[in-house]
């Protein structure tokens, strides 16, 4: 399938890997390479054509395509590279890292940082808290690297500071009132930074391109075959397999008879067939799921993933696999897409449906679809043409 690219969001804390979108328009794994921020001089003449540009950034993998000059990419770069320094809660200096580190004082910051801690503040009221900002401390004690879940008690030390009333920002400066409780923008901090790429695009004459923003996509006009693009939407049952065959042949590998090599020849990733694929131009497509980032509790034989509630400070237990996101403004499909995804299938449809302007595709842990949310989006997408699935209107 041509233009093809999936997306998925599994980000809350800056400190995932998001998978690489697959497509017939995207250069292999071989070919990537570290960017460097441009310089400010203005740019030779270029001739204007589709260029493709791979970089890291906000601890994931970032891809555009467009057509455009190289000087246009090396800006979205820049760019990035810019709102990382600014927005990381992990880089020392940025202005949030200034904030977490202020000990309850309120903190002078870019008037950028202060708009952006608003509008999140915002979606958080609109989720009713479901969506927070300050989940920092409670998502350090999930630690997916380690495979570790934390006691109860530490869990109940951590929910007494998240609380998203605990912050407040002005014109230019921003205060968290509780010296422990932290904040972070990774939950929504890259939908914003994907519209203001665009955004850079656009102002330099762009009007065809592809953004992922570690899996937050964002499409402009047609493809290089000038079609509209295809987004895939990740299937849980891929995740599953492939986390069944790995735990099948660790067993095996274990067995008193020895490797069999039959078995293990296949640990690497199979081809991936999405859930549904959307076709449509001008979009945003932000994915929230529970199969991305997870582990396995050998004590408990529990699994684990990383989309926490904030009112229990554990893993939801909702009955959504995923919530995908269609928006005009990639900042709506992150600041709603993990609120939606706990809340589960009925109340995230009611909610789609009154509440935003947008449209959302909801997976249920079965594999059941439902659609739900503006009729414009969807027709535009042709989500609509799902097969097998519930229209909720």
């Amino acid at each position: 399938m041509n233009d093809y690219a999936s997306s998925s969001n599994t980000d809350s804390s800056e400190s995932h890997r998001a998978p690489r979108p697959s497509s017939m328009d995207v250069p292999s794994p071989s070919s990537v390479r570290a960017f460097q921020p441009s310089s400010a001089d203005a740019p030779h003449p270029e001739e204007i054509q589709w260029r493709e540009r791979w970089f890291h950034a906000f601890d994931t993998e970032c891809f555009v395509k467009a057509r455009a000059t190289e000087h246009d990419l090396d800006q979205v770069v820049s760019l990035c590279a810019r709102y990382e320094r600014l927005l990381s809660h992990t880089l020392p200096g940025s202005d949030i890292w200034a904030v977490n580190h202020a000990e309850g004082r309120r903190t002078k910051v870019d008037p950028e940082t202060a708009a952006l801690v608003r509008e999140a503040l915002r979606y958080c009221s609109k989720s009713s808290g479901l969506f927070d900002i300050t989940l920092a401390p409670l998502a350090r004690l999930w630690n997916f690297h380690t495979a570790c879940a934390p006691s109860e008690g530490d869990v109940a030390r951590a929910l007494r500071h998240v609380g998203w009333q605990r912050v407040d920002a002005t014109e230019n400066t921003v205060i968290v009132t509780d010296p422990e409780a932290e904040i972070t923008l990774g939950g929504i901090a890259k939908g914003y930074i994907a519209d203001r790429a665009r955004d850079l695009l656009v102002d330099q004459g762009a009007r065809d391109a592809f953004i992922s923003l570690g899996g937050n996509v964002v499409v402009m006009g047609l493809s290089p075959h000038g079609r509209p693009w295809n987004i895939g939407v990740r299937s849980p049952d891929f995740h599953r397999d492939q986390e069944r065959k790995r735990i099948e042949n660790e067993a095996i590998a274990r067995s008193p008879h020895g490797i069999d090599k039959r078995a293990l020849r296949d640990l690497g990733r199979r081809p991936e067939k999405p859930a549904c694929v959307l076709t449509c131009s001008d979009l945003s497509v932000v994915t929230s799921g529970i199969y991305e980032r997870c582990f396995l509790d050998k004590a408990t034989w529990a699994v684990h993933h990383h989309i926490l509630d904030p009112k229990t400070g554990r893993p939801c237990e909702s009955d959504l696999a995923s919530a995908t996101v269609l928006s005009r403004m990639s900042i709506e499909g992150d600041g709603l897409s993990t609120a939606l995804a706990i809340m589960g299938r009925d109340r995230a449809a009611e909610f789609i449906r009154e509440k935003t302007d947008a449209a959302a595709i909801f997976i249920e842990r079965d594999g059941a679809i439902t659609v739900a949310g503006s009729e414009a989006i969807l027709e535009e997408t042709r989500a609509i043409e799902i097969p097998g699935a519930e229209i909720v209107k």
